[in-house]
């Protein structure tokens, strides 16, 4: 009997560990009194990204629409709380305003086994990132963009007239034969 109970616990006190583990921070949003997408234990809100029965957009994009009277709803990528904003003046003030309170994000990877990633402004962080972006604000101001607009209206056209053309000859791409 004493030999069940020591195994039990043994065993238990571990599990019981992990699960409060991951389920610790989704009270996060809930106790601001923000809605939210009930979580589940390791998985959070992506159970169906991680079994890879969905990409995340596609599962974003369900959550997304399913709450579409929400300015914003939490979910938990597996056990970080994230906030989905649909509201675009909010999404507006995270963006622009309140932008150095959001300025490193949650993607990582490593420099030498993907240097081309590494090196994208979406997984850049801090100082590094801040002197990238610096850079980059006088790309996207009104004038620059009116200008950028038209180019890629242009481009875009003579591809869709490229594109036609090769539907119509017969001349494009359709995979590996498998006869």
């Amino acid at each position: 009997m004493m030999f069940q109970f020591i195994l039990i616990a043994f065993m238990g006190v571990p599990a019981l560990s992990l699960y409060f583990y991951f389920i610790r921070n989704f009270n996060f949003w809930k106790n601001l009194g923000v809605p939210y997408v009930k979580p589940l234990p390791l998985f959070g809100n992506l159970k169906e990204c991680v079994l890879q029965r969905f990409y995340i957009g596609e599962h974003l994009e369900k959550i997304y629409v399913k709450h579409s009277d929400k300015a914003y709803v939490r979910i938990c990528s597996l056990d970080n709380p994230s906030l989905l904003v649909r509201d675009p003046e909010l999404l507006k003030n995270f963006l622009v305003k309140d932008f150095q309170n959001f300025m490193d994000c949650q993607i990582c990877t490593d420099e030498k086994t993907n240097p081309l990633w590494s090196s994208t402004i979406f997984v850049m962080k801090g100082q590094l990132w801040r002197e990238v972006r610096t850079s980059f604000r006088p790309l996207f101001l009104t004038g620059k963009m009116k200008t950028m607009f038209y180019l890629v209206d242009v481009c875009g056209n003579e591809m869709a007239a490229c594109l036609e053309k090769a539907t119509v000859e017969g001349n494009f791409y359709q995979g590996e034969n498998t006869a």
